[in-house]
């Protein structure tokens, strides 16, 4: 029996929202860590946090797949790298000194690809359960054009309200709110 295109619909939203949200914030994090002075060291530590929460994402998986609804577990990811990613921006901008400053960017970047991470393979796997595996590369399609999608918060911000985000906090807040858009949906 084939499914409705709104599942289709849905599955491939899902998948735009998962990956516009690394792409939002992701590219231009060593641009903004490096403009708020941080070490060498310390960005490309921060930087390499998404390979940690690779390391993180099997184990979640695997929780989720026998004790929990992959749905739900996905929404409570998603809520969780909304909060992590607007904690990184909020502190980004704070008076803090600078020590305190970057080691909480640190953990909250940390936390939020712990949490982020498993979110890859999560929507790979509650949208081939869904569909038809021939339908699978045109919801996959969608990540991709969440990528590009991501692009538009730049260019919007650029050419229509004629201010330049790359480097600054508000990435991060962009991440954040698609985060909390995806957990929503």
């Amino acid at each position: 029996m084939e499914k409705k295109i709104t599942v289709y619909l849905r599955l491939g939203i899902m998948m735009l929202l998962q990956y516009m949200l690394m792409a939002s914030f992701f590219e231009q994090l060593a641009l903004f860590l490096k403009n708020i002075s941080m070490s060498s060291f310390m960005i490309a530590t921060i930087m390499a946090t998404l390979g940690w929460g690779s390391l993180v994402a099997p184990f979640v998986g695997m929780l989720a797949d026998r004790l929990f609804n992959g749905e739900r577990v996905l929404a409570a990811l998603n809520a969780i790298v909304a909060v992590f990613l607007f904690a990184a921006a909020y502190v980004g901008g704070s008076d803090l000194p600078e020590n305190a400053k970057h080691w909480l960017i640190f953990v909250s970047i940390f936390l939020a690809m712990c949490a982020y991470m498993p979110t890859w393979s999560m929507t790979s796997a509650i949208a081939m359960t869904h569909s038809n595996p021939n339908h699978f590369p045109w919801i996959r399609l969608c990540g991709t054009a969440g990528w590009v999608l991501a692009a538009v918060f730049s260019i919007v911000a650029l050419n229509i309200f004629h201010t330049h985000i790359d480097g600054t906090k508000i990435p991060l807040f962009c991440g954040s709110g698609v985060a909390l858009a995806a957990s929503l949906f």
